[in-house]
């Protein structure tokens, strides 16, 4: 948008029937964590300040000031915000103390509209690699229950940045009497290929997956397992920006950023379930399950250049999905080595208004 056009946008700041401040509604990003505003750009502040002269026979009109910023993400969305308007000293002159404290109305109008304006469903992924932690489980091993609480154990680690674990249940134990409803033949699928790359010889439950290296030996280990992956520096970074679910589908948006050739992987996981166990090897057991994951895409190729990447894909959401979602994104090489992980939980505040 030039800056005629956007000075003739009915829908930015008036004053008296004068276009004067614009507040970059096209050039606002969210920022790094979970949507706050970054840097603005404030497109038209000398149409008043540099020029005072044409401006010195200006009267403020009756209507309240207003200005809008826009989103990075969302469309257009406007946040009027008013501002008590200031008199001038004289009828045909606008002096500079009343002119400070125009700009000090703005500025403080400007941080009550920004947090409205913030609103937006998005994380960045840090300067560390978050570690991604993989489950293979079911409901029905009696084996499996010690994992999924350990699993549930990382939810601060999660929150932290620390890591990015998923439950995924696996469909070749529903034979033994016990049908386990969040288990998926793709998931299955999943966990023999990361048997064979790391050229291990047996596929079962519980089994756990740091990365590319199975952890056989994880009770008690998992914690310092996690820190080491930590200390490395990302080699690929992710944004995740989700909408709103609409038609049992959930739009995300992911952008990626990676200097080798490389594949996206996505999941939308649920938190806070439980399951009423009424057959096989945990029968009259009630389990409790988090981070089980509901939806997966991949592999999603990634252009062989270094740049970035956009991806919009649709997740679709389960029948009853309550309210603790979240979406997981991690990138690979083709060594299969985890480049990055970041995971958004559904549930924050931001992601709910």
């Amino acid at each position: 948008m030039d800056k005629q056009s956007y000075l003739d946008n009915p829908r930015h700041v008036l004053i008296d029937q004068t276009w004067g401040w614009g507040f970059g509604g096209s050039d606002i990003r969210a920022g790094r964590s979970y949507g706050s505003l970054g840097r603005l750009q404030l497109l038209t502040l000398t149409h008043i300040l540099g020029n005072p002269v044409a401006n010195r026979n200006r009267r403020f009109s009756k209507n309240a000031m207003r200005f809008s910023v826009t989103p990075y993400i969302g469309g257009n969305v406007f946040f009027p915000c008013k501002v008590r308007r200031p008199r001038a000293t004289k009828r045909h002159h606008l002096g500079n103390h009343t002119m400070k404290n125009t700009i000090l109305a703005l500025l403080a109008c400007l941080t009550v509209c920004n947090t409205a304006t913030a609103q937006v469903c998005r994380k960045q992924s840090p300067a560390h690699t978050v570690a991604l932690l993989e489950l293979y489980t079911s409901e029905g091993c009696s084996s499996c229950p010690p994992a999924d609480r350990a699993l549930a154990g990382l939810k601060s680690a999660a929150q932290n940045d620390q890591v990015v674990p998923l439950a995924l249940h696996v469909d070749y134990w529903d034979y033994i009497g016990w049908t386990d409803r969040f288990a998926k033949p793709e998931f299955t699928a999943r966990q023999s290929q990361l048997v064979a790359e790391v050229n291990s010889r047996a596929i079962y439950t519980p089994e756990l997956f740091l990365g590319t290296r199975e952890l056989r030996s994880w009770h008690g280990q998992l914690d310092s397992a996690i820190g080491a992956v930590n200390q490395a520096p990302a080699r690929a970074s992710i944004v995740i920006e989700a909408g709103k679910p609409s038609g049992g589908k959930l739009a995300v948006s992911i952008k990626t950023t990676a200097a080798e050739n490389a594949t996206l992987y996505l999941a939308l996981y649920e938190n806070g379930l439980s399951s009423n166990i009424k057959a096989g090897e945990n029968n009259g057991v009630v389990l409790h399950h988090d981070f089980v994951v509901r939806d997966w895409l991949g592999p999603i190729a990634l252009p062989a250049k270094a740049g970035d990447t956009v991806n919009v894909r649709q997740l679709t959401l389960p029948a009853g999905a309550g309210t603790e979602l979240g979406v997981a994104a991690f990138v690979r090489n083709g060594k299969g080595e985890v480049l990055q992980a970041l995971a958004l939980p559904l549930a924050l505040p931001i992601c709910r208004g």
